[in-house]
């Protein structure tokens, strides 16, 4: 599975407020000399004939300096989700049938191992598990983030009733109310979830697993049981599912925000 995610920034400027505002203060890239600083607004002309602003970061290569639009992060997050799920899969499918050693059950097979260490094969299975769960919320959080406008004010229900501008918001209010209450507010449409439970129930699910994994508690008073409970359910998580209902709740908020391209092999 491949996604499109627009750039963070990407501003279309009239040609009248172009020649009037933003011409007297520009340059040609051709002018810029190496000195420039590695954060740049860029102006390009399209194909199309629009001319927009972009967010761009350089990165120094013996000396030299190679610009790009700035990567948003919601797309870095999740492709990279997506990218080690599909890994973990093949790992998984491939990699186990190549490793495991078969018991006197045609079913069991031992994942061989030096002794005191886990199999290479088995550990490459669970960091790209692990791995992508957290790059999932990662994005969630991201969007969440982006759906604030500057001015956005937040108030909390009750008596103790609290405003939160944004960036109080995004320090102090933890995943549930935010996606709960706050984004619906902040989109300015508060029965967003009426018809999505389920949505948000799977989106709860995934955030529960990568807390788990964030503040790794043994969950156990046996040594030899010691994570077993946490790594046994993250394994079983559905976690194609978690990325399906990632991508359906962004386009949900943003209509056609994320373009997917389903793999054809």
């Amino acid at each position: 599975m491949k996604i499109k995610i627009p750039a963070q920034a990407k501003k279309t400027i009239p040609n009248d407020a172009l020649n009037r505002d933003v011409k007297p203060i520009t340059k040609e890239i051709t002018d810029l000399h190496k000195d420039i600083s590695n954060n740049l607004i860029l102006i390009v002309g399209h194909k199309t004939g629009e001319k927009k602003v972009y967010q761009s970061l350089a990165v120094n290569v013996n000396d030299k300096k190679y610009f790009s639009v700035l990567a948003n992060p919601i797309h870095l997050f999740l492709s990279t989700a997506i990218e080690m799920y599909e890994l973990s899969e093949i790992r998984k499918s491939i990699n186990f049938p190549k490793c495991g050693k078969k018991d006197n059950n045609s079913n069991l097979f031992l994942l061989e191992f030096e002794p005191g260490y886990t199999h290479e094969c088995y550990n490459d299975f669970i960091k790209a598990r692990i791995t992508s769960i957290i790059m999932l919320v990662s994005a969630i959080e991201s969007f969440m983030n982006q759906q604030l406008t500057l001015d956005f004010k937040y108030q909390t229900k009750g008596k103790k009733s609290k405003e939160f501008d944004i960036e109080t918001i995004e320090k102090k209010i933890f995943f549930k109310e935010k996606i709960e209450d706050v984004l619906p507010k902040a989109i300015k449409r508060e029965g967003f979830w009426k018809t999505e439970k389920d949505t948000l129930k799977v989106l709860h699910n995934l955030y529960e697993q990568r807390k788990t994994f964030i503040h790794l508690k043994t969950h156990s008073e046996d040594e030899l049981l010691r994570y077993s409970i946490a790594f046994e359910k993250m394994i079983e998580f559905d976690l194609l599912e978690a990325i399906n209902y990632t991508i359906k709740f962004m386009n949900l908020v943003e209509e056609n925000f994320i373009e997917v391209e389903l793999s054809t092999k």
